[in-house]
């Protein structure tokens, strides 16, 4: 689970459970869930999530995340997979910029499939200027085809993090704490986990990136691993998962069924209506996921 600023849903992990638990228990605000609860309701909750991933219908088709990433270009080099440093869990890909060695970005022309099989100048050198995202039914098998190649390169600074990881530089900048990887608040702007052999980071010093591709791209939801983790869902989306939650819960508490007949069913419908307008009992109106993200 990765935790950062492209995610809309405030509640943690464990706050979700919580307000669950509260929905059909004396759960007190600060009682402390005992290890076989907290371990029965994040395994509900991740199954939940899943659940909700893997569904064939529309609304779960607005069950995704943004996250960014950056894939170092090479001399010549034309195509660019999981092999090359692309990310293998790649949804659906929102925007790429081509970031040259002084940190300046030139977005890259999305083409598609049908564009690109016009084009005659794949083999071009020069700075990319398009980019085909050849898509696969293996996340694992997608590609970057840049439609040309440098013939140059920059070189990337690499450091050691705090964590002990080696990290490459991915935007030109002058170091302070607060871009320090991975301790700085901002550090995931400059700063991508590496494999180059690091050394010490060092305040006040200008690293530098090599020539890149930095995309915005939509993955599929993460699992709940830690208590601060979030869903990777858009606000609104907690009530939901609460009362879906609680719902789950409610046979191991041992929740009388005229309560979750009348509490706790209709609040979940409720709650999915609210998200999902072509959920409604007769709807005229459809769900635009622009409203949501």
């Amino acid at each position: 689970m990765v935790t950062g600023t492209t995610f809309d849903s405030v509640l943690r992990r464990d706050e979700l459970i919580t307000s669950a638990l509260r929905k059909i228990t004396k759960f007190s605000e600060n009682e402390a869930l005992s290890a076989l609860q907290l371990d029965a309701a994040v395994r509900a909750l991740n199954l939940i999530i899943r659940a909700e991933d893997l569904k064939g219908t529309d609304q779960a088709k607005n069950l995704w995340a943004l996250s960014e990433a950056a894939v170092f270009v090479r001399v010549g080099g034309y195509i660019y997979g999981v092999d090359q440093g692309l990310k293998p869990n790649i949804r659906d890909m929102v925007s790429v910029v081509y970031r040259d060695r002084a940190g300046g970005d030139s977005p890259l022309e999305m083409t598609d499939a049908r564009t690109w099989g016009r084009m005659t100048d794949h083999k071009d050198q020069g700075d990319p200027e398009k980019v085909y995202f050849k898509r696969d039914r293996l996340l694992t098998n997608q590609q970057f085809l840049l439609d040309r190649a440098p013939t140059s390169l920059g070189t990337s600074s690499v450091v050691i993090g705090t964590d002990n990881h080696s990290y490459s530089c991915i935007l030109a900048h002058t170091s302070a704490a607060e871009n320090r990887p991975i301790t700085g608040a901002s550090y995931p702007l400059y700063w991508q986990k590496g494999t180059a052999t690091p050394t010490a980071w060092v305040t006040a010093t200008a690293y530098t990136n090599a020539e890149l591709l930095y995309y915005v791209y939509k993955r599929p939801l993460f699992d709940f691993d830690k208590p601060t983790d979030n869903p990777d869902v858009p606000s609104g989306w907690e009530n939901y998962l609460i009362y879906r939650l609680a719902m789950d819960l409610a046979p191991e508490y041992n929740v009388a069924a005229e309560k979750i007949n009348v509490l706790l069913r209709p609040a979940l419908v409720e709650s999915r209506e609210i998200l999902f307008a072509s959920a409604r009992s007769g709807a005229e109106d459809f769900h635009h996921k622009a409203t949501y993200y």
